[in-house]
């Protein structure tokens, strides 16, 4: 499965649904849980979801934003999602600082409409690169996204990413967790 395939192309099917199912519905628990991200991973790489009515491409290793987008789309939205789609309407503007994969992004779109406008920021490349295909899949076009970093101050700056390789614990701040 590669980036540019038409979304729609890597959606469950077979085992890996059923693998997915199992996750989902905690019949698959513990140490278990590791080996099977890693072979619904090797076995597909992205997934296609639909999720609030959204289109989204994720990859059940190595990010966990998105293993819980795989794993929990039947379940309430985290009162944080919550909030941000009860307070956002059409023509707002919203910034997504650590975009991700676009969730936040992608739903605040939503809400904001065409006549809004989404700016979302994240400045890893993989991560980046992500966002932009689930925007472009949704067709919206409120979002402008930049690869880069926010800080207090302007300068470069080195991202460290996890060490664990969940892309999601990628820093500008050093750690033991992370590695250039």
């Amino acid at each position: 499965m590669t980036a540019n395939q038409d979304w729609g192309s890597a959606r469950p099917q077979g085992l890996t649904k059923l693998a997915i199912s199992a996750l989902e519905w905690g019949i698959v628990r513990g140490a278990l849980k590791r080996p099977l991200y890693r072979f619904i991973h090797r076995k597909w790489g992205a997934l296609d979801i639909e999720f609030q009515g959204l289109k989204f491409r994720c990859y059940i290793d190595g990010n966990g934003p998105e293993r819980f987008i795989i794993l929990h789309k039947r379940r309430p939205l985290s009162p944080s999602l919550r909030l941000l789609l009860s307070i956002l309407k059409p023509g707002d503007v919203f910034v997504d600082v650590g975009a991700n994969f676009g969730l936040f992004s992608i739903l605040a779109a939503s809400k904001v409409g065409s006549t809004g406008r989404v700016i979302a920021i994240e400045p890893h490349p993989e991560l980046y690169r992500r966002l932009c295909f689930n925007a472009r899949i949704n067709a919206f076009e409120q979002i402008a996204a930049f690869r880069t970093a926010v800080g207090e101050i302007v300068g470069e700056a080195v991202l460290h990413i996890a060490r664990d390789s969940d892309l999601a614990k990628s820093s500008l701040s050093h750690s033991s967790n992370g590695q250039k």
